[in-house]
């Protein structure tokens, strides 16, 4: 599931990797080029650098890939008893997303539903078809999800706004 803060946190520190290989590398060129910057010690300091600055992107790129790993393989079912619908649409065997679904299609797909949750974290969860067809784009519900897969969305009973008569 997507959380913003942590791919925030990700995409600062590689980043950051990035700005610190490439300071190490210019200023480790630089030095080869001139014989300066304090002779060998100045040069393996520059190149240290580099390889921190490539440390930080590789943990960073690997911290991503673990969360997702953990996202996908998670065994326990948790309920989410608010989120909201944002998506959902089917993909045919080609990898084409198909919105409309006509019935000769229902068995040949595979259905995918995006929820959003109160925090600002979104994710994308494969559905059977009776649950894609519970999830309704806009309608808010308790989801339960396992891994990447949505095994169950109830929608909330709609409240009528308070302007509005509910027996009209």
């Amino acid at each position: 599931m997507i959380d913003p803060e942590r791919i925030a946190r990700l995409g600062w520190m590689i980043l950051v990797g990035i700005a610190v290989a490439l300071f190490g590398t210019v200023f480790f060129a630089m030095a080869l080029v001139t014989g300066g910057f304090g002779g060998p010690l100045g040069v393996a300091i520059f190149i240290l650098v580099v390889v921190f600055g490539l440390v930080m992107i590789g943990a960073g790129i690997i911290s991503g890939l673990r969360q997702v790993r953990a996202d996908e393989s998670s065994t326990v079912p948790f309920v989410y008893p608010e989120s909201r619908v944002i998506a959902r649409f089917g993909i045919n065997r080609l990898g084409e997303m198909i919105f409309t679904i006509e019935d000769s299609d229902i068995e040949a797909l595979d259905y995918y539903v995006q929820l959003e949750f109160p925090d600002g974290r979104k994710g994308e969860f494969r559905a059977a078809w009776p649950v894609f067809c519970d999830a309704l784009e806009g309608r808010r519900g308790e989801s339960v999800i396992q891994g990447d897969m949505l095994l169950r969305f109830t929608r909330h009973a709609l409240a009528p706004s308070p302007s509005e008569n509910p027996f009209r």
